[in-house]
């Protein structure tokens, strides 16, 4: 499968803007009848074009490598739900037949991927194609990390030699979750515990930094006397002071971390999907805060569009920084037949459900 100018265009998109921090976010709730929710966000200066996706069982693919080289020949084995970006074939985010969910997170000034050499081109593809092999070839975590020793993700060099600096999280129905990090070329992989990845550092400083914060997790103290004055909270939840509010990654990353552990569980993925984005959109970026000075030109980092997965059921819920209300796609219903990959656009404008007549 070939894809000469929209990767160019997808790349050098990237590649115009990778200079400056985005925030993104996610998190994985459980139920207690064992279903597992995922949710994100994508968060953008500029417009992603993007397009929910669904990719046929299959559809062949090739690795795009520097140079116009060819890399790794792989057909894809289950059929694939997700989110792209400028209308290319692969997946920021995505779900396939198994259960088995993945998702790309921009990681500044840490990742450094596999150098590309005589030996292992025909084993090797682009980063922003690993969700999508991930995907097209693996059905649970597990699979993941026997699969991924086996093939190289490299560097793409363009006009200005940047590229997405990017890391990895994927899900499985078991509730497993690992974290795919390339550093100094090396394939580095994480359990995750918590489920929640943001962006820089890595991540095993991520999990270093929630020792900061253990007294988040402790139930609020009502009264303390000291030096025998009775002194009482002025309101609940004050065990949450210093609970962090700006959207840089580390922040993130503990509010998520806090918010998800602490939330009550419950019984089943449907009342997970609401749980899922009442705790996401404590991070979720308006336009206006996250200001970037792009050669002169500002321009706004914000969320640009939220998805929920019940992973268990494999439905996919979304919405947009202009259509807030959420619509869904049952996985269940999708034809994954067929040779060519089927897409609908993500962007639609508001829809208010007027009850004005309520009141007559």
């Amino acid at each position: 499968m070939k894809y000469p100018y929209h990767c160019i265009f997808f790349i050098c998109l990237i590649a115009g803007i990778s200079q400056h921090t985005f925030t993104c976010s996610s998190l994985r709730l459980k139920a207690k009848d064992g279903s597992i929710v995922y949710a994100r966000t994508m968060d953008f200066p500029q417009e992603t074009e993007a397009e929910i996706i669904a990719v046929p069982r299959n559809v062949s693919f090739v690795g795009t490598l520097p140079g116009n080289k060819k890399g790794l020949n792989w057909k894809n084995k289950y059929g694939i739900l997700g989110v792209n970006g400028l209308h290319v074939d692969h997946i920021t985010d995505g779900i396939n037949e198994k259960g088995l969910v993945c998702g790309l997170f921009y990681f500044p000034h840490y990742a450094e991927f596999q150098p590309l050499n005589a030996q292992n081109t025909q084993q090797s593809i682009a980063f922003w194609e690993l969700g999508t092999f991930l995907l097209s070839t693996c059905a649970t975590v597990q699979d993941v990390r026997k699969i991924i020793t086996t093939i190289s993700v490299v560097e793409t060099p363009f006009e200005n030699q940047r590229s997405l600096s990017a890391h990895y999280i994927v899900h499985d129905t078991q509730g497993n979750s690992l974290v795919i990090e390339y550093i100094k070329g090396k394939l580095t992989l994480y359990d995750n515990p918590y489920g929640v990845i943001t962006n820089s550092p890595s991540f095993d400083w991520h999990m270093t930094n929630i020792n900061n914060y253990l007294h988040l997790f402790t139930p609020q103290t009502k009264k303390l006397t000291i030096a025998g004055i009775e002194l009482a909270s002025p309101g609940e939840g004050s065990n949450f002071i210093g609970l962090p509010g700006d959207f840089t990654p580390p922040s993130r990353f503990v509010r998520l971390t806090v918010l998800s552990q602490t939330s009550v569980a419950l019984p089943t993925a449907a009342e997970c999907i609401n749980q899922a984005i009442n705790i996401m959109n404590n991070v979720t970026v308006p336009r206006g805060p996250v200001t970037i000075d792009d050669a002169g030109k500002k321009k706004y980092d914000y969320t640009q569009w939220m998805t929920v997965y019940d992973v268990t059921n494999k439905r996919l819920y979304y919405r947009t920084y202009d259509n807030p209300n959420f619509r869904y796609i049952d996985g269940n219903k999708v034809s994954f037949e067929g040779k060519t990959v089927k897409r609908i656009p993500m962007a639609e404008p508001a829809h208010y459900v007027d009850y004005s007549g309520k009141f007559r």
